[in-house]
């Protein structure tokens, strides 16, 4: 995938999934990767490296950028890495979730059904320690619903 587009999704293209990552890549080289494709700012605000058993990642990054601009540019940058020196990502493309608010409310329902990991949110380039203050304030009740749809879930379910 060379181009994003925007198909039925609320927002425009702003989050990326990288799919098939190298188990042994640590969290420290999946930084260094997205930030040297980021041309070492942090242009996104949410990432979400969701486990596999002891694993520190199950091979799965969900990076969401401040913009459509910038997930373009780094979806290019990323690949032309994996062209070359980026071998230990299998995929990168679109992600089934689009926008930040998005991701954060639809973590916030996948939480309350098992639990797991948090996402990492940046706020101006720096990692943010708790995050349910930032959900609390992008999250609405009507996300919740839309991410309880896209997840199958019902209401009563999480009640």
């Amino acid at each position: 995938m060379t181009e994003l587009r925007t198909t039925q999704t609320r927002h425009p293209i702003t989050t990326l999934a990288l799919r098939g990552i190298c188990k042994a890549y640590t969290l420290e080289r999946i930084f260094d990767i997205l930030d040297a494709a980021c041309e070492d700012e942090r242009k996104y605000d949410f990432v979400h490296l969701p486990k596999s058993g002891g694993q520190t990642h199950g091979g799965l990054a969900i990076v969401n950028f401040l913009d459509e601009k910038s997930c373009g540019q780094c979806l290019q940058k990323l690949l032309a890495m994996s062209d070359g020196s980026l071998s230990g990502i299998k995929s990168i493309g679109q992600s089934y979730i689009q926008g930040f608010a998005e991701n954060l409310a639809y973590f916030t329902v996948l939480s309350r059904q098992s639990a797991g990991e948090e996402p990492m949110i940046f706020e101006h380039g720096e990692a943010v320690r708790d995050i349910w203050p930032v959900i609390q304030k992008h999250v609405t009740p009507e996300l919740i619903t839309w991410a309880q749809e896209q997840l199958g879930i019902a209401w009563h379910s999480l009640a």
